[in-house]
């Protein structure tokens, strides 16, 4: 094989693309949204397939939840750092997201 940079295109691209809502947040607007947003972006001339693997709404754990105190504490143990949780209520009429 020859030395240096390839320059082969490939036929084929993929990403996969994860989201973590917050509350009153919809899964189903936030597809149709991030599908328009994508679908904009690709060339003509370009097939697109976005393949949905599961969607669900947002969630909140407290972080007195014994789950999220063995991750805190297993992080802390590999980082030697302390994690600082914060949560802000959103006032679904005053903070909505202009468009």
């Amino acid at each position: 094989m020859a030395v240096g940079a390839k320059t082969v295109i490939p036929a084929k691209a993929s990403a996969k693309v994860s989201m973590r809502l917050v509350p009153n947040q919809d899964a189903e607007d936030i597809l149709k949204r991030y599908t328009a947003f994508v679908k904009k972006l690709t060339p003509k001339g370009i097939e697109l397939k976005i393949k949905v693997w599961s969607k669900g709404p947002a969630s909140v754990v407290g972080t007195d939840n014994r789950y999220i105190k063995a991750a805190t504490e297993a992080l802390h143990d590999t980082s030697r750092k302390r994690r600082v949780y914060s949560l802000r209520r959103v006032d679904s009429n005053r903070d909505r997201l202009s468009g």
